[in-house]
């Protein structure tokens, strides 16, 4: 992690040159173009592989313990990793490539994806913050930023793991009879 928060306060001529083309173009597909050519790091994993088609589970060499949430439209990103920095949980906060969002990285212990939430369920009632749900899985990529006042806990090492976990939801049940019979449109039972 230390090398890549390195690459983010002061990444190559190329990558900044690039998050600046980012961040200055109106047009959302071009900035998408833009964004693809910038470097990524898997956060959440080491990975075996990245293939379409390979479930999550067969990707994973071993999971990392750490998230990187992702929180886009930020009406204000100084401040809100302002307000990231604060938590005893957070290991690093920093602008995205668009300088419209914001990323935390957040060391877990355990399950990635129950983790991530009740981090995002976090982020939400702590900060305001809503995390996006594309990155809700292990093998999702980060792209490069270039952020000079990226956040870095102090001693990352004495970093509190996050440890809320929250319970998959349970399906509901489609295939149950309603005793009785349901009203029809303008009906009323008695």
């Amino acid at each position: 992690i230390a090398s890549v928060v390195q690459a983010i306060r002061k990444p190559s001529a190329k990558v900044a040159s690039l998050v600046a083309a980012i961040r200055a173009e109106p047009d959302k597909e071009r900035r998408r173009a833009l964004k693809a050519q910038l470097p990524a790091v898997c956060f959440g994993a080491r990975l075996k592989t990245r293939k379409s088609g390979v479930p999550e589970a067969e990707k994973i060499l071993a999971e990392s313990g750490v998230i990187c949430l992702d929180f886009d439209g930020v009406d204000d990103p100084e401040a809100a990793k302002v307000k990231l920095s604060r938590s005893q949980h957070v290991l690093a906060a920093f602008v995205s490539p668009s300088g419209s969002g914001v990323k935390a990285l957040v060391p877990i212990v355990g399950a990635y994806r129950l983790h991530w939430r009740a981090l995002a369920h976090w982020a939400w009632s702590e900060h305001g913050l809503t995390a996006d749900e594309a990155r809700k899985d292990a093998v999702g990529l980060c792209y490069a930023s270039h952020d000079p006042a990226i956040w870095v806990a102090p001693d990352p090492a004495a970093g509190v793991p996050f440890a809320g976990i929250m319970e998959e939801p349970r399906p509901v049940r489609q295939d149950y009879d309603l005793p009785g019979r349901l009203p029809q449109d303008g009906e009323v039972l008695a």
